[in-house]
């Protein structure tokens, strides 16, 4: 569970204490067989808070109000992560109804404070654990980088068991 801890740390960074971490789900790229099989993973429960401290700048924005952040390869699509419940209304303006980020160069420095604390390892100097990306045929490319994208809005899944504290 290190690798997962350690991304886990990550999301942690990025997120207000109103969020709480239940779980943490491990799976291998590889496939794990037709039909899906989800009792191949492994699951380890959490109970871990964000650590930004909220209160200060705002109430928590809506679900559909995300952060992006992009996971960079050398070659092929960006892979992106859309994070919800780790943006306050200090953090988020709109001025033409599209949101943007407040503070950019800011934002940007969160990220990158949080992956060098809890990714650097993973992405540059990887030694039992690295941080890839797979296509459905299985092509691996290695994560070069994990930076900020932008902000955007985003309808939540209905499916989706989305909560905040």
């Amino acid at each position: 569970m290190t690798a997962a801890g350690k991304l886990v740390d990550f999301e942690q960074a990025l997120h207000f204490d109103d969020v709480t971490f239940k779980k943490v789900v491990v799976s291998t790229w590889e496939p794990d067989g037709t039909p899906y099989n989800p009792n191949a993973f492994t699951t380890e429960a959490l109970t871990i808070r964000g650590s930004r401290v909220s209160g200060s700048g705002g109430q928590l924005m809506p679900l559909t109000i995300v952060l992006n952040v992009q996971r960079s390869v050398m070659s092929g699509k960006v892979g992106r992560i859309a994070y919800r419940g780790c943006l306050i209304e200090s953090d988020v303006e709109s001025p033409s109804g599209t949101p943007i980020a407040t503070d950019r160069a800011g934002m940007i420095t969160r990220i990158d404070n949080a992956k060098v604390a809890h990714l650097l390892d993973m992405i540059s100097a990887p030694e039992s654990y690295q941080l890839v990306l797979v296509d459905k045929l299985g092509n691996v490319r290695e994560v070069s980088d994990v930076r900020y994208g932008n902000l955007s809005s985003h309808k939540t899944s209905r499916r989706r068991k989305v909560q905040t504290v």
